[in-house]
């Protein structure tokens, strides 16, 4: 009975355990699955026995998926070996936690996780798996990840700060710092780091007290300190500081930031300097009324130390402290206050009279800082007055007998007063005018007593203001208003005014009394406009002077055409024109040059079609349709013109003609243009004259060809510029055959008329780069540069010919046939010169006389085929030789 008892007492008791350890079981896996951490089983050899929700969410392989798989394939590709060091060390007993790596999900993508793997004992503790907790740290490694790259971002900001900036310790030393705080102290940042803050100030105690108060206030701002560089500059610095915390609120330091104010000090000292030197009492009060500071002036003015001063109430300083009291108020109030009466108290008993001005100042972000007042000394003023106030209370009794009178004299001459005059009450109504109002308004007095003030004027709100002024400040002088009549008829006037009070100093309105300054305003807009005039006139006069100078600087008459062009469309740049000179003959006279708009004058007329021309005097048209129209005008002008003769010594060397198309020509306008006449006469007299002495220095006087002078100049310069540019150069020297024959036959004119009519010739076949010169006598020298010797050679037979057919008529006879004989020499063949040249050229042509005359002969002896004569045309008269021989 006992044994089957103990039988079925253990059989109880083996179920009891069974049941219990189910239910064990069932609760872990309960707690395993309602996990946000994958937990994983494996065997030894890494096999996969157990595989939860949370796996499955990470990984993305359901449990049938995972489980009897090897761990290996979660594993990312970079890291191939880390299966079995993990499966090591779990073999040896260890465990391994918060191994983070990198593991694959299903879809192929990487998943940062923690792992934590543990062995798994059987009941008598030998491992026989392993098991792993893998927590997912995709969202920790983006925090840390965003962390990092904000504090990179704030270091950045830190070093892009000009000021310098640093990070203290609890225990005052530096943790940090940025290149602003290497630049103030000269030091390196491995240098700084490590070392007292206090260290790099001239006063090391103050610099301790500052960081020390943020640890006590949590900040400071604007902390006056002066940092010692360590090449000796001194830096003047205001510093902010606060606190800085790590995440769980710990204080870790303060982090201050310095503005450097040396330059702003400077200007601060400067100032004070300024302070200083002022006579009158300064000051800077508080906004709770306390001195903030003075200069000596309020010293002397008080008989108080300056550091007794500071700190104590401004209003205690004055015979009236609540007087004074209002006085700063306001400015807090209004923003200043002028002329604020009160009384100082020195120390010694003396009373010294001032007013006070005074405004707020404000800080940088324009924060009210206090007020600034300005005390003038008005002690002297006030016993003036006072003796003044003494006498009237003299005049007093014999002023009270004389009130009547006065009163209606006072009336008589308000009524007598030309200006309007006109009492205002505080509501702004007219309460009494005199005639001069009436006047002005042409409303009657009735009808303006009892009316606003303001009604009378263009600009109502402006008049309100005036007279509301006067009321707050006492006084307006010269306010400008517009008086409107009721015949719309406008006044300017300027108003001063006044407040009026009764026996008792209560004020019963403003008295206001006007200037008609009509008549002053017009007179300053003429004053202006002479103003004006005169600085126009003045500018003119600049521009005829630089006129002058520059037009007596030109060296030739085109240069001195586009001169006198350019100047006038500056001097009159409303109008247009032209300058019309004779020509050469002066039998015409052309438009050398043109201003403005298209000029309506010719090109070219006679001195006939211009009456400035016919009567060598100004001529001036206003009317289109006038009589005495100019025939060198191509179509009439709308407004008018102005035709000006250029006369110099009793020559008319053209004119200058202007024109308006908006407004005929003023009489300003023309004396200028007559000015400006004078000196273009002379400039064109003296240009022309040059020139002729230039021609008749350089051209042969019977032929107007070149002479000998001009020919030896510019053989020299043709030279010159043939050898630099390696270029040819031909010479040929014509003579005339038979000359001294023809001029014995037919005499000397009919020669010159000869020698003209070859010389006429001559420049017209040449080409625009050839020159032409008569050498003397019958001789002429052509110069051909950059010519080749073929094409020289056809040149100088093509005139050769020309000159044979040539027939001379003289007193209406034909004087014959005439030949030429030629010497041609080349450069550089013939010489290098011009003596060598000319010389070659000129026994080239004794040579060609020699051997019969009409013939070309090339020096140095060679007597081209090309040159060979041909046949001379048959002479109209008689045939000569000379002693050289006969005609061929």
């Amino acid at each position: 009975m006992a044994t089957d008892r103990r039988v079925r007492d253990q059989a109880d008791v083996k179920q009891e355990h069974d049941g219990g350890t189910a239910s064990r079981l069932e609760l872990c896996a309960s707690i395993i699955n309602s996990s946000d951490d994958a937990i994983i089983s494996k065997t030894l050899d890494g096999i996969i026995t157990s595989w939860n929700l949370a796996a499955e969410k990470i990984y993305g392989y359901k449990a049938e998926e995972a489980i009897g798989r090897p761990v290996s394939f979660l594993i990312h590709p970079s890291r191939p070996d880390e299966v079995t060091g993990i499966l090591k060390e779990i073999r040896n007993g260890r465990r391994v936690e918060h191994y983070e790596t990198i593991q694959v999900r299903k879809d192929g993508k990487a998943v940062p996780v923690s792992l934590t793997i543990s062995p798994i004992h059987d009941t008598q503790g030998n491992i026989t798996g392993a098991s792993s907790i893998a927590h997912d740290i995709t969202d920790r490694m983006r925090a840390e990840e965003h962390s990092l790259t904000a504090s990179r971002h704030a270091r950045n900001l830190i070093e892009a700060s000009p000021d310098p900036l640093v990070t203290i310790s609890p225990e005052g030393k530096i943790t940090d710092v940025n290149e602003g705080t290497i630049k103030a102290t000269g030091v390196l940042r491995e240098n700084l780091i490590g070392t007292d803050f206090c260290d790099y100030f001239t006063e090391p105690d103050k610099a301790r007290e500052g960081y020390q108060q943020v640890f006590a206030k949590g900040y400071v701002t604007d902390y006056p300190l002066t940092i010692r560089n360590r090449d000796g500059r001194l830096i003047d610095v205001l510093y902010n500081a606060s606190l800085y915390k790590d995440a769980r609120g710990n204080v870790l330091g303060v982090f201050a930031a310095a503005r450097d104010v040396t330059s702003q000090k400077a200007a601060s000292q400067y100032a004070r300097s300024l302070i200083e030197a002022s006579p009158d009492p300064l000051v800077t009060i508080s906004p709770e009324g306390k001195i903030t500071d003075v200069n000596e002036g309020t010293i002397k003015a008080t008989g108080v130390l300056r550091e007794n001063l500071i700190g104590t109430d401004f209003c205690d300083y004055f015979t009236e402290p609540d007087k004074a009291r209002e006085g700063y108020q306001q400015v807090f109030a209004k923003g200043y206050v002028t002329d604020y009466p009160l009384t100082i108290r020195n120390r010694d008993g003396r009373l010294i009279d001032v007013l006070y001005n005074a405004s707020l100042y404000k800080d940088a972000r324009g924060g009210v800082l206090g007020v600034f007042a300005v005390a003038r000394d008005v002690t002297a003023q006030k016993r003036a007055e006072s003796a003044i106030a003494e006498q009237q209370s003299k005049e007093l009794e014999r002023i009270t007998e004389l009130e009547r009178f006065q009163k209606q004299y006072a009336r008589s001459l308000i009524e007598a007063s030309p200006d309007p005059l006109v009492t205002i009450s505080p509501e702004g109504k007219i309460t009494d005018v005199n005639e001069g109002t009436i006047k002005a308004t042409g409303v009657l007095r009735e009808n303006l007593i009892g009316t606003d003030f303001c009604d009378y004027f263009t600009e109502p709100d402006k008049a309100r203001e005036g007279y509301q002024q006067v009321f707050t400040r006492g006084i307006v002088t010269d306010y400008p208003l517009t008086v409107r009549h009721i015949d719309r008829h406008l006044t300017e006037v300027l108003y001063s005014a006044s407040l009026y009070k009764d026996v008792h100093g209560g004020v019963l309105g403003v008295f206001a009394a006007a200037r008609d300054v009509t008549a002053q305003k017009e007179a300053e807009a003429e004053l202006k406009i002479r103003t004006d005039d005169l600085a126009h006139h003045a500018r003119q006069m600049t521009l005829l002077n630089d006129f002058s100078g520059v037009l007596r600087a030109t060296v030739s008459t085109s240069e001195a055409y586009s001169v006198i062009a350019k100047f006038a469309q500056q001097l009159l740049p409303q109008e247009s024109g032209a300058l019309c000179v004779r020509n050469s003959t002066k039998k015409m006279v052309e438009t050398v040059a043109v201003w403005g708009d298209a000029s309506p004058t010719l090109g070219e007329f006679t001195p006939d079609d211009c009456w400035a021309f016919r009567r060598s005097r100004l001529h001036r048209v206003d009317d289109a349709q006038s009589v005495t129209m100019c025939a060198h005008l191509a179509s009439p002008l709308p407004v008018g013109y102005l035709c000006v003769p250029i006369v110099a010594w009793g020559n008319t060397l053209g004119i200058l003609h202007f024109y308006s198309r908006i407004m005929p020509l003023s009489g300003e306008k023309e004396l200028l243009i007559g000015v400006m006449t004078e000196h273009v006469a002379l400039a064109l007299f003296n240009l022309q004259l040059q020139e002729k002495l230039r021609w008749q220095a350089d051209r042969d006087s019977l032929t107007g060809l070149f002479n000998r002078r001009h020919m030896d100049k510019v053989l020299a310069q043709e030279l010159g510029r043939a050898a630099k540019q390696s270029s040819p150069l031909c010479l040929a020297m014509l003579d005339l055959d038979h000359f001294k024959e023809f001029n014995d036959t037919h005499g000397h004119l009919a020669g010159d008329a000869l020698l003209q009519q070859i010389g006429a010739l001559l420049q017209d076949r040449i080409r625009g780069r050839d020159i032409v010169c008569r050498y003397g006598g019958e001789e002429f020298i052509v110069i051909m540069p950059d010519v080749s010797w073929n094409d020289s050679a056809r040149r100088v037979r093509q005139l050769q010919n020309e000159i044979k057919q040539l027939r001379v008529l003289h007193e209406g006879h034909s004087l014959g046939a005439v030949s030429v004989s030629v010497g041609v020499s080349i450069f550089p063949e013939h010489g290098m010169n011009a003596q060598e040249l000319v010389l070659a050229a000129d026994q080239a042509l004794y040579r060609a006389k020699a051997e019969g005359r009409d013939r070309i002969i090339v020096a140095n002896g060679k007597e081209e085929d090309a040159l060979h004569p041909t046949p001379h045309p048959k002479r109209a008269g008689p045939q000569y030789s000379d002693t050289k021989g006969a005609v061929p």
